[in-house]
């Protein structure tokens, strides 16, 4: 039991930073592909003056850039903090958009 708890201490870290930057690049993605739902549901929350194909296209580059540094493991705790101003946002929108 040891030797697989010193696996999981060792590999947790490296796991859950790719992992987490292969989500960021695949969201991030996506806004590339189809901008339209992501503006439509802004367009309904209160930040509607953001609700702009731009907008969203400089979000999903945001995304893969914090993805792709935190597969590069460079500043991993600032990369960090950007990634929960990422995630804020969403979950405001998310929050305040009216049902």
């Amino acid at each position: 039991m040891d030797a697989l708890s010193q696996l999981m201490n060792r590999i947790a870290y490296p796991f859950l930073r790719i992992t987490m930057g292969l989500v960021l690049v695949w969201i991030g993605g996506l806004k590339f592909v189809d901008p339209s739902p992501v503006v439509g549901l802004i367009g309904a929350s209160p930040f509607a003056f953001l609700a702009l194909p731009g907008f969203v296209y400089l979000l999903g580059a945001a995304e893969v850039l914090v993805g792709l540094l935190f597969w590069a493991n460079i500043q991993v705790k600032y990369v960090g903090i950007l990634n929960m101003g990422l995630f804020v946002g969403t979950i405001a929108i998310l929050i305040l958009t009216p049902k």
